[in-house]
């Protein structure tokens, strides 16, 4: 369970005293107040052991230090002093100075979003050369631009060196006495001086609008392993981005309201709060709705939008709950775009058809064709539909238009690359064709054969075609060569994940395959039934497959167990969405079928997610429609999606 975190409008900056020869990047958090503060860790910045065994090394250890006399909102204790023991740690007995950097005040509670951008030092070791002419330590400072905690080349926004004393001559050795005594070694010069680096909060002002870290270096003249004023020889700083939006609360007790964007909702009634979500939001802008009163709430959808909400309790799995569309025709093939929303379906002896609303309405297409076969590119505006005996028709209008292309053939099935440049099509009793331009010219290649089913990674570099009593047949260059990778049955439809390398397929009278090795080896799964048609998520994790004379049967688990879902028909054609979570079922003599599972809510203003009393949730927009889940509280145990 996940709940809520205040923001507050500071951070606690991870501060260290970093010895000369060390290399290390520290991270300093920002202080934005759209996110928690980021804890000091106990830590120990220092060189190796093998370095502290010739001289007694400067060390330091970062503590947290709680809210107290020295510093009133807590903040870290920065403890330094030589390593005496040579053990690599600073011991309490070892220290020599402390200091505390403290964090400021708590600020108000802001939304979930912006943080500032958190700002990096990084101290490298620096070879003698013209910055150092004793070698000396390299001093990079900016901001972590891109997130990934490292301050990378490109994010450096200023350098300093700081240098190495010179290292004291060698005595000479003592004359050899006249009696051929041995003189004396002379004692070895002074060690060169150590160079410090300490990190301190700066106030907001001229240095930082907002506050920041201020970052001091020098020489430890004075070798007590602090860096006093006096030994400052550089001086520069790291400074915070700017705080995140507030965020007010407001208490709702009639029957609906309209939300705001950075906005908490408390839904305060004995029936049930109706919450509708932001008409016109802006990336990044936050909504927050918390049960207070027993009638609990609803979010409400405008057009266009949708919530993911995977993994939130209440959802329905994959393939839970079909509903009929469309009217009862001879389906037999149904492609879906990767979010789910973009649909092409054929049937024998009639139109194409096309959905953009995730199969709510559909709209003919063409004319009257055996339309056998259709296939989608990942965005669903370029698309592909063969016919029996007849030619193969492309649109790059999401179905708009169409134009034929290829020779007349007796067209079996079709498939294309995530952005349609790359098609196949498979021929019954003759050769598979494969297209790099969109299908506008086309290559036969493979011998001829009974051929049925065909797919195609993402990327189009990968094939797998299937027959009637022949091997799963197998391409790693795009089509140009075939290998047989699969055993003889009579397979139907073929799916694949997004890079080629989980395969399924059904045999009509046999079992499910599924190979995780781009087709080394297979597994069967489930019983012999009449299994024509397969799908799979972009990921592989999720199948479907249908059963001529049964039901659906679905997959979360890579094929390796499977549920009856949907009720018996002579299902055809199959279809996923990239996520699994909306599927699609093409029956002869029937209706179409989608089935919208976990991960997000129907789209538009059909969709909704509740929650009872004491349930919250956090959602923030993503654009497109989509609103993400952030974080949620659901001490009753669920939501309900629609």
């Amino acid at each position: 369970m996940t709940t809520f975190v205040p923001s507050r409008g500071r951070a606690v900056r991870r501060v260290a005293v970093v010895a000369l020869t060390t290399l290390a990047a520290l991270g300093l958090a920002g202080c934005g107040g759209g996110g928690s503060g980021v804890e000091a860790t106990p830590a120990v910045v220092g060189r190796s052991l093998a370095a502290a065994s010739a001289d007694n090394l400067a060390v330091v250890r970062a503590d947290a230090e709680p809210a107290g006399i020295h510093c009133a909102e807590g903040g870290t204790r920065i403890s330094a002093g030589l390593d005496t023991n040579r053990n690599g740690v600073l011991e309490a007995s070892e220290i020599a100075s402390s200091q505390f950097v403290c964090a400021g005040a708590m600020g108000a509670t802001g939304a979930t979003g912006s943080a500032g951008v958190a700002a990096l030092v990084r101290v490298d070791a620096e070879a003698a050369g013209s910055h150092c002419a004793a070698g000396g330590s390299k001093i990079s400072v900016g901001v972590d631009a891109n997130g990934n905690a490292r301050l990378d080349i490109a994010e450096v926004t200023s350098v300093a060196y700081v240098c190495d004393g010179a290292t004291g001559a060698t005595g000479a050795s003592g004359a050899t006495g006249a009696v051929g005594a041995t003189g004396a070694a002379g004692n070895n010069g002074s060690d060169g001086l150590t160079t410090l680096v300490t990190l301190t909060a700066e106030p907001a002002g001229a240095h930082c609008a907002y506050g920041g870290t201020r970052v001091d270096a020098g020489p430890d003249t004075d070798r007590n392993g602090a860096l006093a004023a006096g030994e400052i020889a550089s001086t520069s700083y790291l400074c915070n981005g700017p705080p995140g939006p507030g965020l007010a609360w407001i208490d709702v007790t009639s029957a609906s309201v309209a939300a705001a964007p950075n906005t908490g909702y408390l839904a305060d009634s004995g029936v049930e709060v109706t919450i509708t979500l932001p008409a016109t939001p802006t990336v990044g802008d936050v909504v927050r709705v918390s049960g207070v009163g027993t009638g609990g709430w609803r979010l409400l959808q405008n057009a266009g939008q949708w919530i993911a909400t995977a993994g939130l309790p209440g959802n329905l799995e994959p393939g839970s709950d079909w509903a009929s569309r469309e009217a009862r025709r001879r389906w037999n093939s149904v492609a879906i775009s990767g979010d789910g929303q973009r649909m092409v379906a054929s049937a024998y002896a009639d139109f194409l058809y096309t959905s953009t609303d995730g199969g709510l309405t559909w709209t003919p297409r063409e004319t009257q064709r055996d339309w056998v076969n259709v296939a989608s590119s990942n965005d669903g505006t370029r698309l592909i539909a063969a016919t029996r005996n007849g030619t193969l028709f492309v649109s790059s209008d999401a179905g708009s238009t169409w134009q034929p292309t290829a020779s007349t053939q007796d067209w079996s099935y079709v498939a294309s690359s995530a952005d349609g440049s790359k098609l196949a099509a498979t021929v019954r009793n003759g050769p598979i064709y494969v297209s790099s331009d969109s299908g506008q010219t086309w290559t036969a290649t493979a011998s001829s054969q009974q051929w049925k089913g065909v797919a195609i990674s993402a990327d189009g570099s990968r094939l797998y075609a299937t027959g009637y009593f022949i091997p799963v047949h197998a391409s790693s260059d795009g089509g140009t060569t075939w290998t047989p990778v699969g055993p003889s049955l009579d397979f139907n439809q073929i799916a694949i994940s997004s890079d080629g390398r989980q395969v399924v397929t059904a045999a009509w009278t046999n079992q499910i395959f599924v190979s995780s090795d781009y087709g080394a080896n297979w597994v069967g799964h489930e019983t012999s039934r009449q299994w024509i048609g397969v799908a799979s998520s972009a990921d592989g994790a999720r199948l479907v497959a249908g059963d001529c004379q049964g039901g659906l049967y679905v997959s979360t688990d890579h094929g390796r167990s499977w549920r009856q879902s949907g009720s018996a028909r002579c299902w055809i054609g199959m279809a996923s969405s990239a996520d699994g979570s909306v599927l699609a079922g093409a029956a002869d003599l029937s209706e179409l079928f989608v089935s919208v599972g976990q991960s997000r809510t129907t789209t538009g203003s059909a969709g909704s997610l509740a929650g009872p009393q004491g349930a919250a949730i956090e959602l923030q927009y993503a654009g497109s429609g989509r609103f993400n889940v952030l974080s949620r509280n659901d001490p009753l145990g669920g939501f309900t999606v629609r």
